[in-house]
């Protein structure tokens, strides 16, 4: 609030929260720069007077931010100790009406329950976002039409947006823990997700892109990236899985290799409020066990993947490291990508290319999504339509249930 005059828009008795008009020492705004104040349009508690009918220049302040008294004492000063004894009794952990705000639950969102996350970077990201875009909407005044408009303005794939969205909800189910929020505006489709079915997208190499790719590999700036791309593409893992692959988990007595831990961008050790501003204390570059999709690891049989094992037995002779890649290539990899102008192609979309591949190969959907370490098959379905060979069997079935004689028939067409 800029100034007294600001106090007669805002509804501070509505929201409980307790006020004191404060000394302050400037002669612009006085009490009498609000005419005809009423008891319920603000919850004021206290007001300091002077002799003679003065009043003295105020200003409005919570009671639970008033400073410590230096050398004053008197009624105001009494209620403040009297207020602030009774807010460290209050173990719920409520604060004051004016502080419910999205920013402020987002603000202690982030410092309770995101460093606990695996993506605490990128909750943080999308976060700070609606905290930009109405973070000073209060808590028990959020309109689903509001959190809606501030959506439309994500300019993103809608799997994108759906995580933003489910970050959002996220910190509302906190703010329901500590009764700040009796319910999440944003469930039961108050606030409707973006449909990724419509927009659903499989990326993968052409063989001229391919043979393109491998090419500009042969020159690369980095000396493990034609390594690293040949592998993924050959092994169908995702980059933190061959990333976060040790010497260990390669048997090449069984031709084996098992993938049970990740290479973490980023991992959040803790956070903090500095300035008003949350920072989150990172790491980078950290091995974790357990794979993406939950599993505790999978085994890859190496008998027909020849190119994957004279990459590793070439890496293993040179090798000083735990890791098979210990570095990664990532900027090396963006150059690359960009200098040979392969449009709308992440390091990713090799893992949509291998699959890609299979299915096209005519392997079924369930052996592709062995290969790939899916949970279920339907993950690996989005790769159904790339192969015409799926529909033979299908085909055939149709044709004989409707000839089961095998007899010609002509069709007019007109």
């Amino acid at each position: 609030m800029k100034n007294l005059k600001e106090l007669k828009k805002y509804p501070g008795n509505k929201r409980g929260a307790d006020w004191i008009l404060k000394p302050v020492d400037y002669r612009k705004y006085s009490v009498e720069d609000i005419p005809n104040l009423q008891p319920n349009e603000v919850n004021i508690i206290g007001m300091i007077a002077q002799n003679r009918g003065r009043k003295l220049r105020v200003t409005l302040c919570l009671v639970s931010e008033l400073p410590e008294p230096q050398d004053q004492t008197g009624f105001i000063y009494d209620l403040l100790k009297d207020k602030k004894v009774e807010m460290a009794a209050d173990n719920t952990r409520i604060r004051t009406g004016v502080e419910r705000t999205i920013s402020k639950m987002i603000e202690v969102y982030l410092l309770e329950r995101v460093p606990q996350l695996r993506d605490a970077a990128g909750y943080k990201q999308r976060l700070m976002f609606w905290s930009d875009e109405i973070g000073n909407i209060p808590l028990d005044e959020i309109q689903p039409s509001e959190i809606t408009a501030a959506k439309r303005k994500i300019k993103r794939a809608p799997a994108t947006v759906n995580r933003y969205l489910s970050c959002l909800s996220a910190a509302f189910n906190y703010a329901q823990e500590l009764n700040w929020v009796t319910i999440n505006p944003m469930l039961n489709g108050r606030v409707r997700k973006e449909s990724e079915r419509k927009f659903e997208r499989t990326r993968w190499l052409s063989d001229a892109e391919r043979e393109l790719l491998f090419e500009a590999l042969k020159t690369s700036e980095s000396p493990s990236l034609e390594d690293l791309v040949h592998f993924s593409l050959n092994t169908g893992c995702r980059k933190g899985e061959a990333l976060g692959l040790s010497w260990s988990d390669v048997d090449f007595e069984a031709n084996e290799i098992t993938f049970r831990s990740v290479k973490l961008e980023t991992v959040c050790n803790g956070a903090e409020l500095v300035k008003g501003e949350v920072k989150l204390d990172l790491s980078h570059q950290v091995v974790e066990e357990g794979l993406k999709n939950g599993t505790k690891a999978k085994v890859l049989n190496m008998t027909n993947l020849g190119p994957v094992r004279n990459i590793l037995l070439k890496r293993k002779i040179a090798s000083s490291s735990a890791l098979v890649f210990p570095k990664d290539p990532r900027r090396s990899w963006e150059n690359l990508v960009k200098k040979i102008g392969l449009e709308d192609f992440t390091f990713h979309d090799l893992r949509h290319t291998a699959a890609s591949y299979m299915v096209q190969d005519g392997l079924s959907l369930l052996e592709v999504a062995m290969h790939l370490g899916h949970k279920s098959t339907i993950s690996t379905a989005r790769y159904g339509h790339l192969s015409s060979k799926t529909t033979l069997k299908t085909g055939a079935a149709v044709s004989s249930r409707m000839y089961k004689n095998g007899s010609e028939r002509t069709l007019n067409v007109h």
